[in-house]
Parts: C-alpha cells; structure tokens; sequence
C-alpha cells in the first residue's frame, strides 16, 4: 500500500510505500526507494539502513562513502505481552509539506488530510496477535485504519494514523542552522535526504525497546513557523 499526507497538486508529504512479505515489513519514501529502507523483522529487530542495492553501487563508483550502512536498529515491542504494540511512528507535521517537484503520482495512492497548525499526523505500525482476516482491531484513542498486513508468524500489523497536537519548537533549530547545499548530518538527530530532493526524513536515537519515530519534512533555508 502507499500513502501520503497532502494532496497531489499541492503540498504534500512523501509517498511512502509499504511491503509485507511472509512475516517482516518493509516500508520506506519514495525519493529513497532502492537507496534505505526500514525493515521490521519477525524476531522484533527492526532496521533503518541503506539498501544491499544502494551499497553495491556505491561500491562501483567513485564516491567514497564513510558512513554508516545502518543508521539505527531497536527492537519492537512484544505483540504477545501486550494489546497493541506500536514499532514505528511516521510524524507529518503541517510545516513538513511542500510542493514537490517531481509531478509523477503513482496509483493507489491513500491521501490522508493535512493537519492544521500546530498539529501533525501521526502513522502508526502496530503488531497485534491473534486476530483473523476479518477482524476489525479497536485502537483507543481512535484513528483511522489506513492497512491490515497480515503475516506468515500470525501476527497483523495495523497502519493507522491520528491527528494531534505537537510542539515543533524543539525541531526548528535544524532549520535555523545555517547551510548550503543538500542537508547533512544535523546532530542531535539526523537527516537523510532522497535523491538530492528537497525531502528528507530525520530521527532521533532509537530506543533499545520501544517505539521509534521519525519526522517526514521539507528540507528548507528558513521554516514557516505559521
């Protein structure tokens, strides 16, 4: 399945795309499709590295490549100990939309409403046990079921997302640090930035058990703050 945040003919989130095959997960942007990917995995790993593919041209070429083939790793919580068990959270803030310059829209695109200011839509990746096919899963507070993946092992993630509030305060400052040129490395949290797109997607730590989230945003010289 593929969602997005936005519309199509004006500002918009990433599209990203999401791929279950017998019991792991695989979703990433689509600026960054065959260059990183997240991946959650049967035994609860779960992974935000670059693709075998992405590494292997680097290999290739003559780009020299220092850094890290995998930019986090964390483990998801047990869908067998409790109700819902959330592993991932993509946050869409409003100021994180823009135009995008590439016209091109896939099909079957499921476009979520943009927030208002000062809010932001949050996707959620639950693993829940034990339900069949046909069983709608209660998720409280509630959000709308955008996907059930069903999986090999017996468990179904639920992608549902909610619009909430959120305090962006704490994020201005990567806009705020000047620079020119694609986005880089923006410590505490990080970037990585699709294709040389105007997209890009950033962290903090994961936690070594839990929940991790991450940001989709517009990488701009100076941030909208209205």
């Amino acid at each position: 399945m593929r969602f997005a945040v936005g519309s199509p003919d004006g500002p918009r989130s990433s599209i990203w795309r999401v791929v279950d095959y017998k019991s792991d997960v695989y979703l990433a942007p689509r600026e960054m499709m065959g260059i990183a990917k997240i991946s959650l995995h049967q035994d609860r790993t779960c992974l935000f590295k670059m693709t075998s593919e992405n590494l292997g041209r680097l290999k290739k070429s003559n780009v020299t490549y220092t850094g890290p083939s995998r930019f986090t790793k964390w483990k998801r919580p047990d869908s067998a100990s409790t109700d819902l068990a959330t592993a991932l959270l993509i946050t869409f803030p409003l100021v994180g939309l823009a135009p995008h310059p590439i016209r091109y829209i896939p099909r079957e695109v499921t476009w979520l409403t943009p927030p208002k200011k000062g809010q932001a839509v949050k996707v959620a990746f639950i693993f829940v046990t034990g339900i069949e096919r046909n069983y709608a899963v209660s998720i409280n507070p509630p959000a709308e079921t955008l996907a059930y993946c069903h999986l090999n092992n017996g468990e179904t993630v639920v992608v549902a997302a909610r619009t909430v509030p959120i305090d962006l305060e704490p994020y201005f400052g990567w806009y705020r640090k000047p620079r020119s040129g694609r986005a880089t490395h923006l410590t505490p949290n990080q970037n990585l930035n699709g294709r040389g797109l105007l997209r890009g997607v950033f962290y903090s730590d994961a936690p070594e058990v839990g929940t991790f989230e991450i940001f989709d945003m517009a990488i701009r010289d100076k941030i909208d703050e209205e």
